[in-house]
């Protein structure tokens, strides 16, 4: 009596497609191993990094920002440091770009 007009059989079966439907649109990720990677300058905070110009820019600070630019992220780089135009606010952290 409880599945006479088949409208909770219907629901069963249409939750039942619709995960299998958007399991198949899933992302999928995958860790493999890597070698280490050094940043060219000090941190102690996030280092945030972006693409800018083709050019990878990361940046990096113990409290003074410094930038650096490489090609790719295995080509090696020089950090130098980011020129203020005023240092009230010292210490400075970059935490996202």
């Amino acid at each position: 009596m409880f599945f006479r007009n088949g409208s909770v059989l219907a629901t069963i079966a249409g939750i039942l497609s619709l995960s299998f439907v958007t399991s198949s649109f899933a992302r999928h990720a995958e860790l493999q191993p890597a070698p280490p990677v050094r940043l060219p300058g000090a941190s102690d905070s996030n280092n945030p990094a972006h693409w800018r110009g083709g050019r990878l820019a990361i940046c990096q600070s113990t409290g003074l920002p410094l930038v650096s630019e490489a090609a790719a992220e295995t080509e090696p780089s020089k950090a130098r440091p980011v020129i203020l135009n005023s240092y009230t606010h010292y210490p400075l952290w970059i935490d996202a770009t």
